[in-house]
């Protein structure tokens, strides 16, 4: 399943700050945006470490199918249960975010693949709910997830 590797992947890239496979699994923009992030967080001498990953449910919440299709995206709730821990540089928990959490994952076709373009929190569902559908045809030809 696509959806599932994924996220497993992007949470071991995450962890180990793996810029280089984060670059090929990420939208250009989003990547910029976690480079930064992996950036100060080696400045400040900490590492975010996600664990023990399950991922209890996946459900396609949103589909988007342009002719253009650089533009088609879905996006997948996410349920899932992780220990997601910040260490300082001596080793000690500065930050503890273990247990279940709810996420909204868009994906956009990119450069002949499906890559990660946003990640929404739960308190952000209603811009998944009653969003308008958009399918400008067959002839756009959007592409098969996994």
């Amino acid at each position: 399943d696509m959806i599932r590797k994924s996220f497993v992947q992007l949470q071991e890239a995450w962890s180990n700050q793996d810029v280089h496979l984060l670059q090929t699994l990420l939208y250009p923009t989003l990547f910029t945006d976690w480079f930064k992030q992996i950036d100060d967080m080696i400045a400040k001498g900490e590492r975010n470490q996600v664990r023990n990953v399950i991922i209890r449910d996946l459900a396609i919440v949103d589909v988007q199918n342009y002719q253009n299709n650089d533009q088609d995206c879905f996006t997948v709730c996410v349920d899932a249960s992780a220990s997601d821990l910040t260490f300082n540089s001596v080793g000690e928990i500065v930050k503890d975010q273990t247990g279940a959490f709810r996420e909204f994952w868009t994906y956009q076709w990119c450069d002949g693949a499906w890559r990660l373009i946003a990640v929404s929190q739960k308190d952000k569902w209603q811009l998944f709910v009653n969003a308008p559908i958009v399918d400008e045809g067959p002839s756009s030809g959007f592409k098969k997830a996994g």
